[in-house]
């Protein structure tokens, strides 16, 4: 969705706000007061009976108009969201408490804000529109202006918030031989070898483009490979590693990713290119636990390319059955605790029996049955080599079985 929408969106809802404003006052003013329409009558029957009169408050009740609360105009989820839609409670003014003032003054605050950064063509992170705030008073912390701006993209309809031009903080990261480019030329991203970089956060999957400057001393690239790791501190250990760092691209979203993450996997699983024409291998590392393996889903969501390769539980299971197997080995398996058990089931309830699904069912019920998960940092010791050694055999043998 392009901004001039959003911005048009922005002008018929604050348009709709004031005709319900104007539309109340003619309404209001055009009332008859209770008082001159009853001060006639009033004096041409005083010698009747009081219980023929009605009761003066039952008088005010049938005579005044109640006001009616303002809503916010509220525009439906765009067509092919594919998700749940949710029904949205409306926003209203006046309210009964006082804190439904304070809540529709943060509504038209954070909508004046996107309105400014919209026509200026910035784009700002949450915490910016908190401090942005902090003189007013709006919002007593970052989780309250973070809600309400959850709150104002559903309101208008958008798929994500950086259709209003507001991002998280950077927090993804990534290292290798590699060249993000804005559509605008300035503002390129090099980075290097062994090197941690923030994802940008105004990067855009639909514009940007990232170059890979191939290192393969032959004519002929043989390819490059994209790995995508669950946790920061794996991330760590593959890029200072002498060799790995020069021949991988190395990212993490530390744990689920954020939107810039994604829409950098986007353009490294679709648009990414190599001077020598080499292909892309995307393949990820993830805890072999429920919320790794809901992690991997979210990845190839993004980018149905992204292969499982680590950690496995039967690999660990097959270790610790062996003659060689003892309680080093057996520490590494780790009991699946109550909530991890939750998260697995409530998962296979909304498989749908895809091709897709079923490495995921089949992960999901294999820690279930065994009560077991591995993480990560297990394949440190599994073998001489450790995590590399472990991942360079499971990229090889993958490569073989395709």
């Amino acid at each position: 969705m392009s901004i001039s929408p959003i911005l048009t969106r922005i002008d018929t809802l604050i348009h709709n706000l004031l005709q319900q404003l104007v539309e109340q006052t003619r309404l209001l003013s055009s009332s008859p007061s209770p008082s001159s329409s009853t001060s006639s009558s009033s004096q041409s029957t005083q010698s009747s009976s009081d219980d023929s009169l009605p009761r003066p408050a039952k008088r005010r009740r049938e005579s005044s108009l109640k006001p009616q609360p303002l809503t916010l105009l509220t525009f439906p989820p765009p067509a092919g969201d594919g998700g749940e839609v949710k029904k949205k409670t409306p926003v209203n003014f006046p309210t009964k408490s006082a804190v439904g003032v304070r809540r529709f003054a943060q509504y038209l605050k954070i909508l004046e804000l996107v309105q400014i950064n919209l026509k200026q063509g910035t784009i700002v992170t949450k915490r910016d529109i908190y401090y942005t705030t902090l003189s007013s008073r709006l919002f007593p912390s970052q989780q309250s202006s973070d809600r309400i701006i959850d709150q104002v993209c559903a309101l208008l309809g958008c798929a994500d918030r950086s259709e209003l031009g507001i991002v998280a903080s950077p927090r993804g990261l990534f290292s290798g031989s590699l060249t993000l480019s804005p559509p605008s030329g300035q503002g390129i991203v090099q980075c290097f070898s062994g090197v941690p970089n923030l994802i940008p956060t105004e990067i855009n999957a639909e514009t940007w483009r990232a170059t890979l400057p191939c290192t393969h001393e032959a004519e002929f690239c043989i390819g490059h490979v994209v790995v995508v790791v669950e946790k920061e501190a794996v991330f760590k250990h593959l890029i200072q590693h002498p060799t790995l760092a020069r021949q991988w691209v190395v990212v993490t979203g530390k744990g689920y990713p954020d939107h810039a993450t994604r829409a950098l996997i986007q353009i490294l699983g679709a648009g990414l290119e190599c001077e020598k024409g080499g292909g892309v291998r995307m393949v990820g590392v993830f805890d072999c636990d429920p919320y790794g393996v809901d992690i991997h889903r979210q990845y190839v969501q993004v980018f149905g390319g992204v292969e499982w390769v680590g950690v496995e539980l039967d690999d660990f299971l097959a270790q610790n059955d062996s003659e060689e197997g003892g309680e080093e080995e057996a520490s590494q398996l780790v009991q699946l605790r109550a909530d991890e058990r939750a998260k697995a089931v409530r998962m296979l309830r909304t498989l749908t029996g895809t091709s897709a699904d079923e490495e995921l069912w089949r992960k999901l019920t294999n820690t279930l049955l065994t009560g077991y998960k591995v993480e990560i940092e297990a394949a440190y010791t599994f073998a001489v080599g450790g995590l590399v050694a472990y991942l360079q055999h499971k990229l090889s043998t993958r490569q073989t079985m395709m």
